[in-house]
């Protein structure tokens, strides 16, 4: 699995005086992650960097936080202070990634923002948080950062001492918050069922079932024999569904009438068990699960969103 670090940073007009601390620290910071060796982090985290005041600008990305060039990340303050849209449009470009790190940098309140609530960020950021692993960190000035963090659903913040959120002084607690998260995401990463960090192709998984089809299902008194002689689970009872994975998030089976989305967490993967929670509550039986030789080892969606 490989974090994502997004660097957000308030380019209103009130940052106009400021453009250059703020680059300074910016800087400085991302050389400390660069430089950062964590143990058991067997990719360095990607990169990608936004500023916002009116509107959030195009990001600029790398594959790699160690391939960052500073000198092409534009700062030039100039606007009102859009911070709900910002959020909420990152949200959306980023809304299939897990392990994210969001770091918002910001001087002054919401004043401008048209397209996103309060309501609908702060519904969003716990959503991201709790079932997505992503850890959002607020970074103040000039305002009250745990009021404002609070009422977005942000769980972690940090009050600047400055008129600037990133300045001199605590570019060094910043990185340190910074390497902290990424050390937890590779703890989360360590802790996670292997069975399902994996990627799957269409065919690579063959899992017998037993028959949900609504005409198996005779609910009359009649076809209800309970004597063990009723219930025989030979193979020739069972029928094969092929999954495949859909948009890297859900087991579909081509075989259903009306394909069924199978939440990946709740496909239990044991030694010799499988069980599987359908979307619309019923319960799907499985008894046993055949992986392909094919399958490659890059799928990294290990909980649900």
């Amino acid at each position: 699995m490989t974090t994502r670090i997004i660097m957000l940073l308030d380019a209103s007009s009130s940052m106009g005086g400021k453009r250059e601390q703020t680059i300074s620290a910016r800087n400085e910071v991302i050389l400390e992650q660069k430089n950062a060796k964590l143990v058991g982090e067997e990719t360095p985290p990607k990169f990608s960097y936004y500023t916002f005041s009116t509107i959030l600008s195009l990001s600029i990305g790398f594959d790699s936080i160690k391939d960052v060039d500073v000198d092409i990340l534009h700062y030039e303050p100039g606007g009102c202070t859009a911070l709900l849209d910002a959020i909420g449009d990152i949200l959306k470009k980023h809304e299939h990634e897990r392990d994210v790190i969001l770091f918002i940098n910001t001087d002054g309140e919401e004043n401008t923002s048209r397209k996103y609530s309060t309501e609908t960020i702060k519904k969003n950021l716990i959503n991201y948080q709790t079932n997505n692993g992503w850890i959002v960190h607020y970074l103040g000035a000039n305002v009250d950062s745990w009021s404002i963090s609070n009422s977005l659903g942000i769980r972690e913040y940090n009050q600047s001492t400055e008129t600037i959120p990133l300045h001199a002084g605590n570019t060094r607690a910043t990185s340190d918050n910074l390497t902290s998260y990424r050390n937890l995401h590779i703890s989360r990463s360590q802790s996670a069922p292997s069975s399902i960090n994996e990627c799957v192709d269409i065919e690579d998984i063959k899992i017998e079932a037993r028959d949900n089809t609504p005409e198996a299902h005779d609910n009359t008194p009649e076809a209800h024999d309970n004597t063990p002689e009723a219930h025989d689970n030979t193979p020739e009872e069972i029928q094969n569904h092929s999954l495949f994975i859909d948009d890297g998030r859900y087991f579909q089976s081509s075989e259903f009438a009306t394909p069924l989305p199978l939440m990946i967490p709740t496909l239990n993967i044991g030694p010799s068990d499988v069980s599987v929670l359908n979307e619309d509550g019923t319960f799907m039986p499985l008894l046993s699960i055949t992986r392909s030789s094919t399958m490659s080892s890059s799928y990294e969606q290990t909980e649900p969103n």
